[in-house]
């Protein structure tokens, strides 16, 4: 590991400064973009899940959570310090890109270009923009990438077991890192990398990432394959349907304009020029991994930590084309594209504008984000909606609550349809004296109902007749109202549910929702 070490602080070296300065204004960026808008709904999941430390989550496995849980033990869970992993995850995906860049021996100025590049990504902009194990996955396969360009190039094959331990940790951080892994393993076969199939320290990297991995797998076996349950559940009735095609044609939009000629570029330089082709198990990885997610019905994202290696071979590529005036013209249009680019797009992914100015801008450029899953559309794309609403959902549930006579309210819990609801009303009813919200929405329904003996639960929407089954008295007593959050969360009824008929743990088991 020490020659590794070495190697790294080579490359650090080798990265030109400009690089930084990309890397440093994408982090204060992000910093300063991801004020603009409250907190996004998986974000209250999170920090709800760090003050439940286990080794498995119904949804992902723990290490986002572990290291949530550590930060906000030293930082708190303020706006301003949840944002600020992502942010400096993606200033070092924009260097980690720049490394393999170098490593398969491009030139500064194209290191540079393919910093541009993971800048001006819509899809990466995005997924960067909030705290979400996606942001950690991003950053996962780009040091993968980067220690794999390193094998390739004759280091020594004790990197495997690097390359297994990042695995490892990458697969319990999300375990959609395991594409890389069975891609990885698939396209070896077709190159002369074949040879480390058998190799002693490639086979103990694979069995490292195993034995890392295996605390999530058994806290699965240990209750029962919810995470099982939750795919197979979110495949079904919660991802859109989306054909090879349309997911294809999503990789172009979600990627940018001038991003997709450079990855395109990428692939086909990968695939099939012999300059790259030392490097062409990277191409074949891309393939089978598309492959892989398109027939899975998969989010268009997923394929989002596949893009590193193909927008260096681009970089590279489009670097070296023509000669003199024609070399420099392409060059430095392809950075001033990149750069433009940025400045149109980033409004899409990041929140640049205010609402109302952000629906007047998708509107003029005609652009229309599309969604990856099955609910009605808004007037904000979801990534953007799902910020909204929150504080006064925990205003009206306040409301509820503190109408009740103080007698009842020691026998009242909060019932909300899902976690995003529930970890926001958690999350802004903090120092209310309000109680905590409960679901039967993922790990949620896991941390059940708690020891109080419930007779009213003020409930976040569902039906009214749905209520009376199971208790006397249902009354409607507010409804939310944000015209930027989803459909499905404005105009929800707040109702007041009195005299439970019984026990609620004893309905528990039918309200469990993994999804």
């Amino acid at each position: 590991m020490y020659i590794a070490e070495m190697q790294l602080r080579q490359l650090t070296k080798s990265v030109p400064i400009a690089v930084y300065f990309i890397a440093l204004f994408g982090f204060a960026f992000q910093m300063w973009a991801g004020q603009n808008y409250g907190m996004f709904r998986d974000e209250f999941y999170y920090i709800e899940c760090a003050k439940h430390l286990a080794f498995g989550y119904v949804d992902h496995p723990p290490f986002s959570i572990f290291k949530l849980w550590a930060w906000i033990g030293i930082f708190g869970d303020s706006l301003f310090s949840i944002r600020i992993i992502p942010s400096v995850l993606y200033g070092l995906l924009i260097v980690l890109v720049s490394m393999i860049t170098i490593q398969m021996n491009g030139s500064s100025f194209a290191s540079i270009i393919s910093a541009l590049a993971v800048l001006s990504s819509p899809q990466i902009l995005g997924i960067s923009g909030f705290y979400s194990m996606n942001s950690f996955e991003l950053f996962f396969w780009a040091l993968l990438f980067l220690i794999l360009v390193m094998i390739l190039k004759g280091a020594d094959k004790r990197l495997w077991l690097l390359f297994g331990i990042i695995l490892g940790f990458g697969l319990m951080n999300k375990f959609s890192i395991g594409i890389l892994a069975v891609a990885l393993n698939l396209s070896m076969y077709f190159t002369p990398l074949r040879k480390d199939l058998t190799d002693k320290y490639f086979l103990a990297g694979n069995l490292i990432a195993f034995l890392i991995f295996t605390p999530f797998l058994f806290w699965n076996y240990l209750n029962g394959f919810p995470t099982i349950e939750f795919m197979s559940n979110a495949a079904e009735f919660k991802n859109a349907e989306i054909s090879a095609t349309d997911f294809f044609i999503a990789q172009l939009t979600n990627m940018g304009p001038v991003n997709s000629i450079l990855w395109l570029v990428g692939l086909s330089s990968l695939l099939f020029s012999k300059h790259f082709k030392e490097y062409r198990v990277l191409g074949f990885i891309y393939v089978v991994s598309f492959l892989i997610l398109a027939g899975q019905n998969s989010k268009p994202y997923y394929l989002s930590g596949a893009y590193p290696p193909l927008f260096a071979a681009g970089a590279i590529a489009l670097s070296s084309w023509g000669k003199g005036w024609i070399n420099a013209s392409i060059r430095y249009s392809a950075l001033a594209l990149l750069v433009l680019t940025f400045i149109f797009i980033s409004p899409l992914s990041v929140p640049v504008l205010s609402p109302d100015s952000f629906i007047n801008y998708s509107d003029k450029l005609g652009i229309k984000t599309e969604e990856s899953e099955k609910h009605e559309k808004g007037l904000m794309p979801q990534h953007f909606a799902d910020r909204f609403g929150w504080e006064e959902l925990t205003g009206k549930v306040y409301g509820a609550f503190n109408s009740l006579p103080e007698s009842e309210r020691a026998s009242t819990l909060i019932y909300a349809q899902n976690y995003g609801e529930a970890g926001a009303i958690n999350y802004y009813g903090q120092g209310k004296g309000l109680p905590n919200a409960i679901s039967g929405h993922n790990n949620f329904w896991i941390w059940g109902v708690g020891e109080k003996d419930v007779r009213t639960l003020i409930i976040v929407g569902g039906k009214k007749e749905d209520y009376e089954t199971v208790f006397e008295q249902v009354i409607e007593f507010t409804r939310t109202d944000n015209r930027y959050c989803m459909p499905y969360e404005n105009n929800m009824p707040i109702f007041i549910a009195r005299n439970l008929k019984q026990d609620l743990r004893s309905l528990w088991n039918d309200i469990r929702h993994f999804q």
